[in-house]
């Protein structure tokens, strides 16, 4: 699975790949250029394969350690497990590996230097923003 699709790959519109709004944007787009009624802006989508690189060893045992307090398992305060893991996260370094993928997908669609652009940046987990489920 690539790191990053544009909402004109098919692979786009699987949810388990590109998340819940990533796939309603893939299968718009396709939509949007059968049906000629309504535009979708050119983009792309961080898929899970990318969320997986992302994760390091540190991220995982804050999360079990969220889990086991959360469920009772481990006694702990579940405010601070959570701020733990935001922590983590927010000093946690992109793999350029990512990074790249972004920008060569964008310097596609949008040519000339990306840095100059504004991007919309959304996010949505795999199982968000389904038919049986909107986290808006």
């Amino acid at each position: 699975v690539p790191l990053t699709v544009k909402f004109t790959d098919e692979i786009s519109q699987l949810g388990n790949i590109s998340g819940g709004k990533g796939s309603s944007l893939g299968k718009l787009t396709q939509l949007s250029k059968k049906e000629k009624t309504f535009i979708v802006p050119k983009g792309i989508v961080v898929t899970t394969s990318a969320y997986c690189k992302f994760l390091t060893r540190d991220v995982l045992d804050a999360v079990k350690y969220l889990e086991d307090v959360a469920y009772g398992n481990q006694d702990g305060d579940l405010k601070d497990a959570c701020n733990r893991i935001a922590s983590i996260v927010e000093n946690s370094l992109l793999p350029v590996v990512i990074c790249r993928s972004i920008t060569e997908d964008l310097k596609e669609l949008f040519g000339g230097d990306v840095n100059e652009c504004k991007f919309a940046v959304r996010s949505s987990a795999t199982g968000e923003d389904t038919a049986s489920m909107s986290a808006a």
